[in-house]
């Protein structure tokens, strides 16, 4: 009995073991399968793409030319319509109160009075009119004139505003390159210190290592495993980021294949640059029109100098139509037409201190154009300046790797001879992750600077 108690038991625990071995490799299976679902579901994405992506889909430029549609050709052709002749209906229906019949008393003995209809209660009036102006001083000229010019500066806005959206777009990008680009430093530095463990314990156990070494970088492992940790979550940030811009689903993972570039460096000389960015710069054309747009509504506001003249006309269907007399309850026909001119002779100047209101906001926005002229000469200087730095940054960082690469082979050789200590290690492979950061750190900061300077331009 208690063989038989044995088998079974040897056999059960088989069966158990079984079971939790394909357990396991249902688990692993659903990992490498997720773990593949999420690599190949990722989406390789160029700058290009990013900014054509960008300008079709950013929601801060949709309200922008919306905003511009606003003031647009429907405004434009609202001036121009004030100026052709306009066609009006009215029609009303009135009932009047009873008052009785007018009787009139004839002077004659014997004759009655003469009684006769001078109302009839139910009144019916339809009218079509017609008006066309002809002189107003010029006013619905420089209205429209006015309109086509803040038309046109809130099309150079949208030119602003999209440049604005392409620059924040290649910034995000190339940020998103750095902390890809750092994460790929950090988890070398994270095989190099696993493997320093590793020997380390080794040679604990032959007793050719202390056991502080071991705590030593038992340490860096933990601190190269929280600084993956903390780049993991802001990469997840920054492609979020990335994607709001974009105007695509927060959720959406993509791989960056568009590689930065290491000389981009502007062949033009910094004169040349501030005298382009003054060409191009949307900003200053649209200040420009609105400079005109000001001087249109001065022209407005003193067309109240000037008299209106216009003509109308009106078609009268009404029953009883009070042209007709005596009064008939039947519907007629009559039509009139007229020259009319007003003109304000006396009105204490309003007309000019309008202008005078309006001339203020031209000389502000003429000084305001002063005003960014400088500031774009300043920023494109500034720019300019940026870029060159983060091309000298890029070759310091760019030797500092393989300094810091020379460095470590020498520690881990002299480590193996016994003539460095596990700390040797330790710093030698810091200084080798902070100069793969560093050189990540200075091409991306050197493409954003030249997308900045192509921004201050006006490119």
């Amino acid at each position: 009995m208690e063989k038989k108690l044995r088998m079974n038991y040897k056999q059960n625990n088989r069966i158990l073991r079984t079971i939790m071995r394909l357990f396991f490799l249902f688990i692993a299976g659903s990992l490498c399968i997720t773990h593949a679902t999420s690599l190949f579901g990722q989406k390789p994405l160029t700058l290009g793409d990013a900014v054509k992506i960008g300008l079709e889909q950013n929601h801060d430029i949709k309200i922008s030319i919306l905003k511009a549609k606003s003031v647009g050709e429907a405004h434009i052709s609202e001036m121009q319509a004030n100026r052709l002749p306009s066609l009006k209906l009215f029609a009303s229906y009135t009932r009047l109160s009873d008052i009785g019949q007018t009787a009139i008393a004839l002077p004659f003995p014997g004759i009655p009075p003469i009684s006769f209809v001078t109302y009839y209660p139910n009144n019916y009036v339809l009218r079509l009119s017609l008006s066309q102006p002809i002189f107003t001083g010029f006013r619905l000229s420089n209205l429209q004139s006015s309109a086509e010019h803040t038309s046109a500066a809130a099309q150079e806005d949208v030119k602003t505003d999209q440049r604005g959206v392409v620059f924040t777009i290649k910034q995000q990008y190339w940020n998103l390159y750095k902390l890809q680009k750092t994460l790929e430093a950090v988890n070398k530095n994270l095989d190099e210190a696993n493997a320093h463990l590793t020997d380390v314990r080794s040679k604990l156990t032959k007793g050719v290592a202390l056991p502080n070494d071991t705590l030593k970088t038992q340490v860096q492992v933990s601190t190269s495993e929280l600084r993956k940790i903390q780049t993991q979550k802001d990469i997840r940030v920054a492609m979020a980021a990335l994607m709001n811009t974009l105007g695509l689903p927060l959720d959406e993972e993509i791989t960056l294949s568009t590689s930065p570039d290491e000389n981009e460096s502007s062949a033009q000389p910094i004169t040349t640059l501030i005298d382009r960015a003054k060409s191009h710069r949307s900003e200053l054309t649209a200040l420009n029109e609105r400079i005109e747009a000001a001087n249109a509504n001065v022209r407005v506001a003193r067309a109240g100098y000037y008299p209106q003249i216009s003509a109308g006309g009106n078609f009268y269907y009404s029953d009883p139509n009070q042209r007709y007399f005596p009064a008939q309850n039947v519907f007629k026909a009559t039509w009139d037409a007229s020259l009319n001119l007003s003109w304000d002779i006396w009105t204490w100047n309003v007309a000019g201190l309008q202008a005078e209101q309006i001339e203020y906001t031209v000389e502000q926005l003429k000084e305001t154009k002063k005003q960014l002229d400088d500031a774009i000469s300043l920023e494109v200087t500034q720019n300019y300046l940026s870029q060159q730095t983060s091309l000298d940054q890029i070759r310091v960082a760019k030797l500092s790797i393989t300094q810091a690469a020379e460095n470590l082979r020498v520690v881990k050789v002299q480590y193996e001879k016994g003539i460095a200590n596990t700390t040797d290690v330790i710093d030698a492979e810091t200084l080798a992750l902070q100069a793969d950061v560093n050189y990540a750190t200075a091409v991306a900061d050197a493409n954003v600077a030249s997308a900045q300077l192509e921004k201050s331009v006006g490119e």
